[in-house]
């Protein structure tokens, strides 16, 4: 007997594809405690989800984290949330502030 196969819901996507996925999930956690702190956070990971390196690896892989969390899950994750728990500037802080300001710019156009 084969065994099932574990298979992303984001497997094969690029951010766009998913982006839908993601802000729905994001959109229901609005009622947890946790919810302004995920928020901010989760702004950070979009803005740097496009630069090389590190930061950008670590927020790819917490978006599509959160994409593959079921509802129980999310809602666990944002009611005990804390800020900076999924900032990828943690890691190494320095160049913060010029990203998020790309990715207001990106947001307008949006």
């Amino acid at each position: 007997m084969r065994k099932k196969e574990y298979k992303s819901p984001t497997y094969g996507m690029r951010y766009e594809d998913y982006v839908g996925i993601l802000n729905r999930k994001i959109y229901k956690t609005k009622e947890c405690k946790g919810y302004k702190e995920f928020l901010e956070d989760i702004k950070i990971l979009k803005a740097n989800r496009k630069d090389k390196g590190k930061i950008s690896m670590l927020a790819n892989m917490w978006l599509r984290r959160i994409c593959e969390m079921d509802k129980e899950q999310l809602f666990k994750f944002v009611n005990n949330y804390k800020k900076n728990d999924l900032n990828p500037f943690q890691f190494e802080p320095g160049y913060q502030k010029e990203n998020e300001e790309k990715y207001e710019e990106e947001e307008e156009e949006m």
